[in-house]
């Protein structure tokens, strides 16, 4: 998603477990004689365990290896674009684009089915995140704040849709992260403004449906223009979802779809979240300018340049919570998917998990131990301190005081693309002992909150989990343990 105001996006999967298995299967019968902070120490390990492999499922189901792969093969001299299959004869050239954090992983499994088929590419990603193309030419860029490079490598990406015919075919591949790492602004506009206003976006925490609002009309190619710059060429969109709904508009600011919103709705944003005053003078009257002016607004609905474009969500956050899903019924568990709408300020989400966690301990509802209880989304943190962390440790560290008391209880919340915000961690894992330990160690979570420091906090206390790029991006994982 976004920083650690925003999303970006960045779904989330959520977890709450409560589970009694059998001894007989976890424990030794020397359990019976080990002390009750040993048995905790048990209970962290197998807790850490199943959230570990939670995630590393949820990732599988949705990355470009498998879900890509279903919508995109070459059979003899026909090529399979979502549910349709075309034949090789009525296609001129294959181009390929790319942008957001899983792109230079879909970009590798686009090369692999398509291999010679493929004419030129280009694709833009997050820092850290290119693996080696053939093919395909690959940049790296800024997110969630836009960069320079971001600039260049959007210029290629026009320059190379400059050189399609008709018959020609367009592959793009977008992911979440994209409305940061394609960067091409609209006259008025410099780059500076833009990292200003995504900033200040950040810092309200602002949901990435509506950051992708403003910065859509901030954008010569979000909001369907790119689609406009394909031209004659055919369009196809793999899409890998990091938002609520699915809406391909609202991913990576929907670059190849209709836009429903307006300049009007987007100042009217910037408005509700007190950010209309804090633009210059200069940028508030170029809104206003562009409002009077319709040959300025995105392409909506209807346009007949869409006729000729096609966009399919190979992944989202739904299929990873089924695929965690399978995964707690293999291990014992008895779970319920709650949802994968999950939105709202983080602290505030983390406080309703820790009253399900209290509900099913005290009366065992909606699921009676063991039980494990999966749901997904994508929640915002507004940002009052000037500490470290993102939108997944803030959540973990604002439910520990929920936890204390529990017994047996772990809450893990981590992001799918393998980072949080703007740190090297995906997400953090709470214990209901884990005040106990950080205060023994001099620290006072309060604090940590109030700053809105949740990554060094759990960093002290060795409690992050940082397993590096995942090569997709569907939103945020969440487990609550209760046993």
């Amino acid at each position: 998603g976004g920083g650690v105001g925003g999303g970006g996006g960045g779904a989330g999967v959520f977890f709450l477990m409560v589970r009694r298995p059998p001894r007989s299967t976890l424990f030794p019968y020397t359990t019976l004689f080990r002390s009750r902070r040993e048995r905790k120490m048990d209970f962290r390990t197998e807790a850490k365990k199943f959230f570990t492999d939670a995630y590393y499922v949820a990732i599988e189901e949705a990355s470009p290896e498998v879900s890509l792969k279903m919508n995109l093969r070459v059979k003899g001299d026909k090529i399979q674009l979502g549910s349709e299959w075309l034949s090789l004869h009525d296609i001129g050239k294959i181009w390929v684009i790319g942008f957001g954090k899983a792109s230079a992983a879909m970009a590798e499994v686009t090369e692999n089915i398509l291999g010679d088929l493929i004419h030129d590419g280009v694709v833009v990603t997050k820092y850290e995140h290119a693996v080696p193309l053939k093919k395909i030419k690959i940049f790296e860029a800024a997110h969630p704040v836009p960069d320079e490079n971001g600039v260049r490598a959007t210029r290629q990406i026009i320059e190379l849709l400059e050189k399609t015919g008709g018959k020609d075919l367009v592959i793009a591949l977008i992911s979440g992260g994209g409305s940061a790492l394609m960067v091409h602004t609209r006259a008025g506009i410099s780059l500076k403004d833009k990292q200003d206003i995504t900033n200040l976006l950040l810092r309200k925490g602002v949901p990435i449906e509506k950051m992708n609002v403003v910065r859509k009309h901030l954008s010569a190619v979000k909001g369907g223009r790119l689609a406009r710059l394909a031209l004659p060429a055919r369009v196809v969109s793999f899409i890998i979802s990091d938002v609520i709904g699915d809406k391909p508009a609202s991913i990576a600011s929907g670059a190849t779809t209709p836009d429903p919103s307006d300049f009007a709705g987007a100042e009217e944003i910037l408005k509700d979240y007190k950010i209309w005053p804090e633009l210059s003078p200069a940028l508030r009257q170029w809104f206003l300018n562009q409002r009077k002016n319709p040959a300025a607004e995105t392409p909506k609905p209807g346009d007949p340049l869409f006729s000729k474009v096609k966009n399919i969500i190979v992944a989202n956050n739904q299929k990873a919570l089924l695929a965690v899903k399978e995964l707690a019924h293999r291990n014992g568990w008895e779970p319920l998917v709650l949802s994968s709408s999950v939105q709202g300020e983080a602290g505030e989400i983390a406080r309703f998990y820790g009253a399900i966690a209290r509900e099913i301990r005290l009366s065992g509802q909606p699921l009676p131990p063991p039980a494990c209880i999966i749901a997904g989304g994508e929640t915002t943190v507004t940002v009052t301190g000037d500490g470290k962390g993102g939108r997944n440790t803030e959540m973990v560290l604002a439910v520990l005081k929920d936890l204390a008391g529990l017994g047996d209880a772990a809450f893990f919340s981590v992001g799918t693309d393998g980072t949080d915000g703007p740190t090297d961690a995906a997400g953090a894992f709470g214990f209901s002992d884990s005040l106990n330990r950080a205060a023994s160690l001099g620290l006072q979570w309060k604090g940590f909150l109030k700053n809105n420091d949740s990554y060094s906090f759990f960093k002290k206390i060795d409690d992050l989990f940082s397993p590096g790029a995942s090569g997709t991006n569907v939103i945020d994982i969440q487990v609550l343990l209760i046993r």
